[in-house]
């Protein structure tokens, strides 16, 4: 699947566009708030 294709499905993944390297984002439910955090932290940002 492209970049392209999951844009169009979750308009939601444009929001991590400035993801750092080194970082993910995850959320609990698709309209949860993405959270943000540095591989191999526990701590996250919102």
């Amino acid at each position: 699947m492209g970049l392209e294709e999951i844009v169009s499905k979750d308009h939601s993944i444009l929001e991590l566009a400035d993801l750092p390297e080194g970082w993910m984002a995850y959320r609990q439910t698709p309209l949860s708030p993405w959270k943000r955090m540095k591989h191999g932290s526990s701590n996250y940002e919102e």
